[in-house]
């Protein structure tokens, strides 16, 4: 439908604003127990969000199994966030790495 084409767009502008996002708060939290295995996570959520975003502007591929990649990737980077932040998970203001960013594959499965 022409109207689905909009909704794509937003959700690609939402992905890249909240790993922009994700990053400040990388670069800005020094307290992070692994800071390298962060910046990795945010590396494989960058890389993520450019796929996704060129492999959801084209209809054919929004299918299942696009879909069920984009939440084992997003759940990778989640289950990741523990070993980022060490001692500090749970304490307030802590926040898991895609912290935001997570949303993306839930916007995408509403669509």
């Amino acid at each position: 439908m022409a109207i689905e084409g909009p909704f794509w767009r937003a959700i690609a502008v939402f992905r890249v604003a909240s790993l922009a996002y994700a990053a400040v708060l990388m670069a800005q939290h020094g307290g992070y127990a692994r800071p390298v295995l962060g910046w990795l996570v945010i590396g494989v959520m960058a890389l993520w969000t450019a796929g996704a975003t060129l492999a959801y502007a084209r209809a054919a591929l929004r299918r299942w199994p696009l879909l069920a990649a984009d939440l084992v990737v997003t759940l990778a980077c989640l289950l990741a966030s523990p070993y980022v932040e060490g001692a500090r998970q749970g304490e307030a203001g802590t926040l898991p790495v895609p912290a935001t960013w997570v949303a993306g594959p839930v916007l995408a499965w509403a669509v």
